[in-house]
């Protein structure tokens, strides 16, 4: 796991959002988003036979939603917050080759 002193900045953060590839990524993210909700209105997510099966289906869709959500617009406190909760304790965690290591 990465630790803090490891990760962007704010500003690398705001910078990476704005790089032409990370557009079309969130670009992307939204046209399947929108492709999933089109489908859910035209009942592909519906099964008259089997309520478990509707609720599977939909549990599905919703968590491919919610996941392109975080792509399209993410947020750096959610994303590094979550990251560094583990922050490494510095504790020894070998072996390697010249003995142990410090998490750090």
């Amino acid at each position: 796991m990465p630790r803090s002193r490891d990760l962007p900045s704010e500003e690398q953060f705001t910078a990476w959002l704005q790089d032409p590839c990370t557009q079309m990524l969130r670009e992307y993210a939204r046209r399947k988003r929108e492709e999933l909700k089109e489908m859910w209105a035209g009942g592909d997510f519906s099964d008259p036979t089997s309520a478990t099966s509707m609720a599977i289906k939909n549990a599905g869709a919703t968590g491919a939603c919610s996941a392109y959500q975080e792509v399209i617009e993410p947020v750096f406190q959610s994303i590094f917050d979550e990251v560094t909760d583990g922050e490494p304790s510095g504790e020894q965690v070998g072996p390697e080759p010249g003995g142990a290591r410090s998490a750090d």
